[in-house]
């Protein structure tokens, strides 16, 4: 700075001020150069600058990672959900091929009931008559009922062992989603039971059947 004669600031210049040696002295301070950084500092600076950017790339690399992770899951969740709807479909088409073998059967039992019915009508007239008018021989009524009680048996034979199927199909099929009420012993073929024709007790027998040949008797006056 500058030397200032002191004439300059007494009362024979008006324009010295007191100030104007205060603002050039700040002046100059201002423009001294900052004090440089020491290089430890620097170098502590610069390990700083290495972790962050080493952190910066590592959670770049989580972000990408989780990226991937949930592409992958968001597409295993769309193939499980489309072969849920596939199985769904499947076995709602099961279903229906049960309910429809379910629906014929019940129909051929309730026609097998009416036949049994009009059978036993039948049998009933037969006897009434035999016992009456003495037309039919032993032999004959013996032949006759063995041949309705072979037929019975053997529908009822077929029945009990196409429900077993259907019983057996969807349970292999729902065994681990439900136990279906229907399929239990109740309804119309649950009242019905395993005996589900009786057996008639034939004349002159005690109430069986020959145990050689159903048609023909074993013992009797007109064997």
């Amino acid at each position: 700075m500058a030397h200032v004669p002191i004439a300059w600031c007494s009362g024979d210049f008006p324009s010295c001020k007191p100030w104007a040696f205060t603002k050039t002295f700040g002046s100059q301070n201002r423009l001294s150069k900052p004090s440089k950084t020491s290089p430890t500092k620097q170098s502590e600076w610069n390990k700083t600058h290495r972790k962050c950017l080493k952190i910066l790339d590592e959670a770049e690399d989580d972000k990408e990672r989780l990226s991937n992770l949930v592409a992958q899951e968001r597409q295993q969740s769309q193939q499980a959900a489309q072969q849920h709807r596939t199985e769904k479909a499947q076995l709602s088409t099961q279903i229906q091929h049960l309910v429809a073998d379910r629906k014929q059967a019940m129909e051929e039992c309730e026609r097998v009931r009416t036949e049994n019915l009009q059978l036993q009508s039948r049998l009933e007239t037969a006897t009434s008559n035999a016992n009456s008018l003495n037309q039919w021989p032993q032999a004959d009524m013996e032949t006759f009922l063995g041949m309705i009680h072979g037929d019975l048996s053997t529908t009822a034979a077929r029945i009990w062992g196409r429900r077993d199927e259907l019983r057996n199909s969807y349970l292999a099929t729902f065994s681990d989603v439900l136990q279906p009420p229907y399929l239990q012993n109740s309804g119309p073929m649950g009242e019905m039971g395993n005996q589900v024709f009786p057996s008639a007790p034939l004349p002159g027998t005690n109430g069986a059947f020959p145990s050689t040949n159903p048609l023909v008797p074993s013992s009797g006056p007109n064997a």
